[in-house]
C-alpha cells in the first residue's frame, strides 16, 4: 500500500476520487486482503433476502383473505429460515 501514497493523481479527478477512496478504507482492505475467508462480494445475502424484500412489497396489495393467510405463512417459513441460517453461522464462526 506503500505505492498508493507515491502517486501524484492531479486536481480533481476521477483517478484522485479513487486513491483517496482506498486510502481511507485502508482498514478495511486490509482485513479483506489479509483474510482469505472475506468476500468483497455481497451477492450471497442479496439473494438470501430478495424473496422477502420483494413480497413485502408485493403483500400490501393483497385484497383476498385466503392469498393473505397462504402469504403471511410463506413469510413466516422463510423467515424463520433466515433466522434459523443466522443461527447456524453464528455457531460455525
Amino acid at each position: 500500500m506503500s505505492w498508493i501514497k507515491q502517486v501524484t493523481p492531479g486536481s480533481n479527478g476521477k483517478l484522485k476520487k479513487a486513491i483517496t477512496y482506498i486510502l481511507n478504507q485502508q482498514d478495511d482492505l486490509m482485513t479483506y486482503l489479509e483474510d482469505g475467508r472475506c468476500s468483497l462480494s455481497n451477492n450471497l445475502s442479496e439473494n438470501s433476502i430478495r424473496p422477502i424484500t420483494v413480497g413485502r412489497k408485493n403483500w400490501l396489495f393483497l385484497t383476498q383473505p385466503k392469498v393473505q393467510e397462504q402469504t403471511l405463512f410463506r413469510w413466516l417459513a422463510s423467515n424463520s429460515l433466515s433466522r434459523s441460517l443466522e443461527q447456524t453461522r453464528s455457531r460455525i464462526v
